[in-house]
Order: C-alpha cells, then sequence, then structure tokens
C-alpha cells in the first residue's frame, strides 16, 4: 500500500478503500503483491481480505448456522471450514447452541460474536490474528 493512509481520510475511509467500497484517488493497493484497488468488492473477498462490519451486521432472518455459512461462501476447502466450525463453537458456545435460532432474536453480544465467528468462518488469509487459537480449557 503506497498513498492510501492519506492522513485526512478516517480510518473507516481506508477500510472502505481497502474493501473495495470506495475508488482509491490516488496511490494503489496491493495484496500479496497483487493490485487489488481497482477490482469489485466481492473479488477482494474472494482474495482473503475481512472485516467485521460495526452495529452488529447480521443477517438477522437466517439462522446462526446460515449466517456462518454466509462467511465461508468463497471457500472451497470443506474440511478446513468444518475445522473452523469446531474452532468457532468452541470459542462461542452460546453460538453452538443456538445454531437454529433466527439471528435477528439474539442479544445485542450474541449478534456481536455472531459477526466476529462470520468473519473467522471466512477466508482469514489476510485478518490480523488468523493463527490465533482458542487457548485449552
Amino acid at each position: 500500500m503506497s498513498n492510501l493512509l492519506y492522513p485526512l481520510l478516517t480510518l473507516a475511509d481506508n477500510l472502505m478503500a481497502v474493501s473495495g467500497l470506495m475508488r482509491v484517488t490516488s496511490g494503489e493497493i496491493y495484496l500479496r503483491g497483487e493490485r487489488v484497488d481497482w477490482l469489485p468488492p466481492y473479488r477482494i473477498v474472494e482474495r482473503g481480505i475481512c472485516q467485521v462490519p460495526e452495529g452488529r451486521r447480521i443477517f438477522p432472518r437466517l439462522t446462526v448456522d446460515e449466517n456462518l455459512e454466509m462467511g465461508s461462501f468463497t471457500r472451497r476447502d470443506r474440511e478446513q471450514i468444518a475445522s473452523d466450525r469446531k474452532l468457532v463453537e468452541e470459542m462461542f458456545p452460546v453460538l453452538a447452541e443456538r445454531r437454529t435460532q433466527q439471528g435477528g432474536t439474539l442479544s445485542g453480544g450474541e449478534q456481536q460474536m455472531l459477526a466476529i465467528a462470520r468473519l473467522l468462518h471466512g477466508d482469514r488469509r489476510n485478518c490480523p490474528g488468523r493463527h490465533v487459537r482458542h487457548p485449552p480449557r
């Protein structure tokens, strides 16, 4: 990344630009050597860029399981997806208990857990802390 972090832009603007939701007016954005600032957002997601939106933006009418599936919709590595599901259930056991419940009926804290879990269920190649594992109990 060069010239992206212009001092007058907010952090949110920078995140929007990295995600392809805002046009970069100067500079370029590179991900693992590939220029991505011209790609549409769905192509950037396929390359592993992820973020948890503010305000617990989940799919309120979908179940917990369906919300998690939305997080992994670009992935094809079924065995790793299953492994990541186990990790998410260990980190957020309340979500495992509520897997058939609609997301919109969860408490605010549970919705935030679901938003984070959905991110963790996605392609985490570029997420900070992607190698962090829940400590054993």
